[in-house]
């Protein structure tokens, strides 16, 4: 049998046996790659690590400590909600960092599914980071750009070598000061709108004093403005985009948290298929704007015959690299380019800038003190006029609360790199892979750097110039990468801040539920009501 199977008259057999021979090398590539990255490699950066003296939780194969996470997280979320407004709320957003940090130290390691984590809250280990002088590191491990893609895409905020150096380039002269500055109209239209819905809610109260949930409103304020700067007068199909947004974080923030099988994704689940309705969702509206922009610029001449919105600024950067012919520069925006970047800068453009009023109003309310000496400000800088940059320029009391709501509740606590090399850090050896990850919401309450008071709010601390505190604190990250839209989304909180303090006080509704949680970023897990009663000139 054998000796016929292997006859020169019986190809066939032997083709048969090359083809099986071929996928069992495969399988066992394939199985020797999944071991590898499963269980060798965080072996041995387990193993570099303990040799420093770093430890942490065990990891478990494949999934780390991700289902320890979830657990205490649920835990956390399940817990009675905090009725005395302490802003000590590690405990509760962050309550394994905290659990780790006191069983194994300063830093710890831990494991996201196979990726491992350095944690840190030492700020000059972090700045080293994220300065990158080197190169040594990326913004984004890939396990996470998986799992975040159908919100951000490959925009700005994820990509990473010389993409991310080009998409820099060509958005950095959108968010100049001047062009800034000239996006305030766009502010104050919407600003309005809210504020004239808001009269009319305080109109109809038999009171005077009517409750709003500001964080939905201001959600609101925010998407509309950043529709009109990223789609002008596209923005009414902005709001969609915004609504499908809400449900894909929720899903993003699932999944990061929640241990799946490789392949997962592409299962034809009620989750993976709702994943797949939103994005194709998203695509096609935002597929359909550039389209009818495109049409339209067709019948017009001009340096802004695409528009001045963002949108515009991308097709115009197109088109002008279309000019150079055979000469043009290598990078050019591809559809889906600019799809990504409209997802990612309509995602980051309202959601910082939401939850930094959000909080900023819940301090004013907790804090009637600081409110009053903020009116009293405004109304002496402004004149009962809406506030024009030089305005906003001189509230020193309205930046310094700000600057404190950044430090006790920032939108995104987090910063992270990860190491495409092997590298040290301080006296730490860092193997390739390894994520360092830098707890905001911990290091802006260390005593050591803040003070015995790190835990209260005090915006005093920001008025004087002379301290050393602006050098450890980065709301808006640091180095290279610092958020693009800085200026941006301080102008249109100063400006909103201002013009709700001319028209209304508030205090805090007795449903107010101090319950601050992680959807991908820090947001009041049961609302923010307040009772709004309108200012008398």
């Amino acid at each position: 049998m054998v000796i016929k199977l292997f006859s020169s008259g019986d190809g066939g057999g032997v083709q048969h046996i090359l083809v099986l021979l071929v996928l069992f090398v495969a399988f066992g590539i394939v199985v020797a790659k999944w071991v590898v990255e499963i269980w060798w490699k965080p072996k041995c950066i387990k193993q570099a690590f303990e040799a420093q003296g770093i430890t942490g939780p065990s990891y478990k194969l494949l999934v780390g400590n991700l289902l320890d996470i979830k657990k205490i997280m649920s835990s956390t979320m399940a817990s009675a909600t905090d009725r005395t407004l302490s802003h000590k709320i590690g405990q509760r957003v962050d309550s394994h960092f905290l659990l780790w940090s006191k069983v194994f130290g300063d830093p710890f390691l831990f494991w996201w599914g196979t990726e491992p984590r350095l944690a840190i809250t030492k700020s000059d280990w972090m700045k080293e980071v994220l300065l990158n002088k080197g190169g040594q590191y990326e913004k984004i491990a890939l396990s996470v750009r998986c799992v975040t893609k159908d919100i951000f895409g490959d925009g700005l905020a994820v990509a990473d070598g010389e993409k991310w150096f080009e998409l820099r380039r060509l958005f950095t002269p959108f968010f100049y000061v001047g062009k800034i500055k000239a996006m305030k109209g766009v502010m104050e239209t919407s600003i309005l709108q809210l504020m004239d819905d808001w009269h009319e809610q305080v109109e109809r109260a038999r009171t005077s004093i009517v409750e709003v949930d500001v964080h939905k409103e201001l959600q609101k304020l925010t998407a509309e403005i950043i529709s009109r700067t990223v789609f002008g007068s596209s923005h009414r199909e902005g709001r969609r985009i915004f609504e499908l947004q809400r449900i894909q974080q929720r899903l993003t923030m699932e999944a990061l948290v929640s241990f799946k099988l490789p392949g997962y994704r592409y299962l034809p689940t009620a989750s993976n298929r709702l994943k797949q309705k939103l994005k194709k969702e998203v695509h096609n509206t935002l597929s359909r704007i550039m389209k009818n922009r495109l049409e339209s610029a067709q019948h017009e001449t001009g340096p802004d015959k695409f528009g001045d919105d963002l949108l515009g600024h991308m097709l115009s950067a197109n088109d002008a690299m279309s000019q150079y012919g055979s000469k043009k520069p290598s990078f050019k925006l591809s559809t889906e380019d600019i799809i990504d970047q409209c997802k990612m800068f309509f995602f980051a453009g309202h959601e910082t800038t939401s939850l930094l009023l959000t909080w900023a109003l819940m301090l004013l309310a907790s804090n009637p003190d600081w409110q009053q000496r903020l009116q009293a400000e405004v109304d002496q800088v402004c004149q009962n006029e809406i506030p024009d940059e030089e305005a906003l320029g001189q509230l020193k009391y309205m930046g310094m609360v700000l600057q404190e709501t950044l430090r006790l509740y920032p939108p995104s606590p987090h910063l992270s790199r990860v190491a495409i090399k092997d590298t040290k850090l301080g006296n730490l050896r860092i193997p390739k892979g390894t994520t360092v990850t830098y707890n905001g919401i911990l290091a802006n309450r260390s005593e050591a750097m803040w003070g015995k008071d790190a835990d209260e709010f005090r915006p005093e601390r920001f008025g004087d110039a002379d301290k050393h505190i602006p050098k450890a604190f980065w709301p808006f990250s640091l180095g290279p990468r610092y958020c693009i839209g800085q200026g941006f989304a301080m102008q249109e909180a100063k400006l909103a801040l201002a013009m709700v303090l001319q028209r209304f006080r508030w205090a805090l509704s007795p449903a107010y539920r101090h319950s601050p949680t992680l959807i991908l970023t820090l947001h009041p897990q049961h609302g923010m009501p307040l009772l709004l009663q309108r200012r008398v000139p």
